[in-house]
């Protein structure tokens, strides 16, 4: 018998379902400061997940063994992904176009935060000259507050908090 994790339904976006996200996972794309400048605030959630954001930024050379410190690397489907943590839980992708990195995006576990993969995500950030955009296009500073508040503010740590049970994908 295959596990599914339960995936958001009624106050989700259509990307959050389509992306397989489990009900209690908060996701953010971590978007350079310069692409923010000319994009609409709040980005419409088409935009987060189709431009390539830092196509014309280089993320830190060490990006690899920055997003390590949150996060233990783990084996991708494609060879234009590479990925960090567990995808039901803190889990870090960075996505590539003809062997450059495009889109990054991470997903918060919100069940039991975990300090060190939330310093270690917004450090990147900070170091990537980054914003980190919810999916429901806020734009949030990478700082300790800003994250936690971010995330308590979130459908996923009110239904988390609500204590209801997982919902169940068919």
């Amino acid at each position: 018998m295959a596990y599914y994790p339960p995936r958001y339904f009624g106050g989700c976006s259509s990307s959050e379902a389509r992306n397989g996200m489990a009900a209690w996972q908060v996701e953010f794309f971590i978007i350079p400061r310069r692409a923010l400048e000319s994009s609409p605030s709040p980005i419409p959630a088409q935009m987060l997940d189709s431009v390539a954001w830092w196509a014309g930024v280089a993320l830190p050379a060490d990006y690899r063994a920055r997003l390590g410190v949150a996060a233990t690397p783990v084996p991708s489907s494609t060879p234009e992904v590479e990925a960090w943590g567990a995808a039901d839980q803190n889990y870090v992708e960075v996505s590539s176009e003809a062997g450059r990195p495009v889109r990054v995006r991470a997903r918060v576990d919100v069940r039991q935060p975990d300090a060190k993969f939330a310093a270690g995500l917004i450090t990147f950030a900070r170091a990537a000259g980054a914003a980190l955009v919810r999916a429901d296009g806020s734009a949030i500073e990478p700082t300790a507050g800003g994250f936690g508040q971010a995330l308590r503010e979130s459908p996923a740590w009110r239904h988390v908090q609500s204590g209801r049970p997982p919902i169940r994908d068919s």
